[in-house]
């Protein structure tokens, strides 16, 4: 892709005043810059934006939980770095002194943001989104943790995809679809206190758009690509990598988030593939199987 990774200590809070980003669908007025967000298009208005504010952390040594809920507003204090306080319009962001940016940032983006599009009613897919070459959906590429979504993303953008989101799509019914959102602005590569962020083009970013299949990643498994899942077996994969669960049923949204499920299970395919880890050196042909498979099921959706 011909850009460099860059560490997440790069992030940086804006020194002349906000910035208007936009990312999950959503114009965001943001104190502090965004891995994956871009920048919004000139015309976008920032009084009807989320806003993001950054201060200092006026409770340091106070016990708190991790996660805590105070009428409309959902608390997420992580130890060392601070607490954000997040709304469905708004976040701010409570650095505690010392505390990296970087690694405040990418909280903000790994769970603060996830718990806002919660709020808003979306379900929050623990996911990958690429729009495939010749196609105008997103693909979900979701698994567990190392199964590799984003390694799988990167291989794809390298052959003609584009990139709706990584980590996390916000997914929505949308008159007769699912809408899919995510962070088109690049990929979160590795894991925990590893993780670099990888800016792509422009060229190489997809917006929002109706979503075509979800796709289980499941190294362990040998079967080929087949038809998708029952209507169960499906709301079942997605209700298991919906992204920080902790937080809807924080919010009493167990039964919205059973019916959203269930919406998305029966208007897109949900199929397993046995994706080959890259350095099986089985990948590529995997990977041309499963493009084959997934234009032909998607043909018959939406």
């Amino acid at each position: 892709m011909g850009q460099d990774i860059v560490s997440p200590a790069m992030v940086h809070a804006f020194p002349s005043g906000p910035m208007l980003l936009q990312g999950f669908g959503l114009a965001i007025n943001s104190d502090l810059s965004i891995p994956g967000a871009v920048p919004a298009p000139s015309d976008t208005r920032a009084g009807g934006a989320i806003r993001i504010t950054l201060g200092d952390d006026s409770h340091v040594g106070e016990p708190r939980p991790v996660f805590r809920r105070d009428g409309d507003t959902l608390h997420f204090a992580p130890l060392d770095l601070g607490e954000y306080v997040i709304s469905r319009d708004a976040i701010h962001v409570a650095k505690r002194p010392g505390a990296d940016i970087g690694h405040v940032a990418q909280l903000l983006v790994a769970t603060a943001l996830p718990g806002l599009l919660w709020m808003r009613g979306k379900l929050v897919l623990h996911a990958a989104g690429v729009v495939l070459p010749g196609t105008d959906r997103i693909i979900a590429l979701v698994g567990d943790s190392g199964a590799g979504k984003s390694t799988i993303a990167r291989y794809l953008l390298d052959r003609g995809a584009r990139l709706a989101g990584d980590d996390t799509l916000a997914l929505a019914p949308t008159d007769d679809v699912i809408s899919a959102d995510g962070l088109a602005g690049g990929l979160f590569l590795g894991r925990d206190s590893d993780r670099t962020f990888l800016p792509i083009a422009k060229s190489l970013q997809a917006e929002g758009r109706a979503l075509g299949a979800i796709l289980l990643l499941d190294p362990r498994r040998e079967m080929p690509v087949t038809g998708p899942l029952s209507g169960v077996e499906a709301v079942q994969a997605i209700l298991s990598h919906r992204h920080r669960p902790t937080i809807p049923l924080l919010l009493g949204m167990r039964g919205q988030v059973m019916q959203l499920a269930g919406r998305i299970a029966q208007q897109v395919p949900v199929l397993r593939w046995p994706a080959p880890l890259a350095t099986e050196g089985l990948l590529e042909d995997s990977m041309a199987g499963m493009i084959a498979a997934l234009h032909g099921i998607t043909r018959g959706y939406g």
